[in-house]
């Protein structure tokens, strides 16, 4: 079952990143309007969730590699937005080791309308586990935006 989510970055800059949403696209700062979706597939045998991002900009987006899951399934930084619902129970990502990070190796950069695909481990989810039969609706966030210095 593919479950598509529509972010709009607007509502998540504001939510999420309130004290930037002034932050505009001039001189290579930061915007955080970029324009993508995250597409999920539940992979119940290989107990993972396959993610995608799809971009649907016409500008390069970053996307920050503390909040999308490494070569290995798991989400390292402190700032991983991911959450599962089993019914009415709510699965957060454990991430006990907040992580610093300067430079280009902090964020992946993604080309104008491509897609960066990745998948995201059951065992990052504490109890989920046991419910992995279930259906279930995943939650995933990352950090994304454009310019400031964001180039494929």
């Amino acid at each position: 079952m593919k479950i598509v989510i529509y972010c709009a970055l607007l509502i998540f800059a504001s939510a999420a990143v309130g004290c930037m949403a002034g932050v505009t696209d001039r001189h290579g700062s930061p915007s955080h309007d970029a324009k993508y979706q995250i597409v999920w597939e539940d992979n119940l045998e290989k107990s993972h969730f396959d993610v995608s991002l799809i971009s649907q900009d016409d500008r390069p987006i970053c996307v920050d590699v503390r909040t999308w899951p490494t070569l290995h399934g798991e989400l390292v930084g402190a700032d991983s937005a991911a959450t599962v619902a089993v019914g009415d129970k709510k699965f957060p990502s454990f991430v006990d080791l907040p992580l610093e990070c300067k430079g280009e190796k902090c964020f992946i950069a993604v080309k104008p309308r491509a897609r960066l695909d990745g998948f995201v481990n059951y065992s990052e989810f504490p109890g989920l586990i046991d419910l992995a039969r279930e259906p279930k609706k995943f939650e995933f966030t990352p950090s994304v935006w454009t310019g400031g210095g964001c180039t494929p």
